[in-house]
């Protein structure tokens, strides 16, 4: 679900990264500040080319909003494919915490961006609905000069490991 575009609201940086062609992507999320500290709601990416122009814009609506989701920003990453045609945004949609073990409950929500085009593509979530959650300490691992990325987590008792890989070409 797209939401609507940034008009210069408070604005936590999440991550950026610069693309092999010199673009400059810069992601983040919108908060207010109430009496329970920030409030965390839509995801906004800006696409700079390598003038420092604005390209293009992303506005990324989170898929879970709840009170874990809404507490803490939404951890973020971007991965450029090895044809450089894309460049991939991982977002770590939080859906709660395990009490007992004090575990963030958080999964990947994978999209990317066309170099060619500047769409952004829709999100594809991987585990959260299964029951599955990344490892708080070793979320993933990038390998193969970043073209592959493999998720780390286990079910909500942490008794089933789980992985999952992601090609990005």
């Amino acid at each position: 679900k797209k939401s609507p575009s940034y008009e210069g609201k408070k604005f936590q940086i999440a991550n950026y990264k610069i693309a092999s062609n010199g673009d400059f992507f810069v992601s983040g999320q919108n908060f207010k500040n109430s009496n329970d500290g920030p409030q965390f709601n839509d995801i906004v990416g800006f696409h700079f080319d390598t003038q420092g122009e604005l390209k293009a814009q992303y506005s990324v609506d989170t898929k879970e909003s709840n009170k874990y989701s809404k507490g803490h920003g939404t951890q973020q990453f971007f991965t450029e494919n090895s044809a450089h045609n894309r460049m991939y945004w991982f977002q770590l949609e939080i859906v709660g915490v395990a009490m007992a073990r004090g575990k963030m409950l958080a999964y990947p929500s994978i999209g990317y961006i066309d170099l060619s085009n500047d769409n952004v593509s829709n999100f594809m979530a991987l585990g959260g609905e299964n029951g599955y959650y990344l490892d708080p300490s070793y979320p993933y691992l990038a390998t193969d000069a970043e073209t592959k990325i493999v998720f780390f987590g286990s079910d909500k008792k942490g008794k089933e490991i789980w992985f999952a890989r992601v090609m990005l070409d």
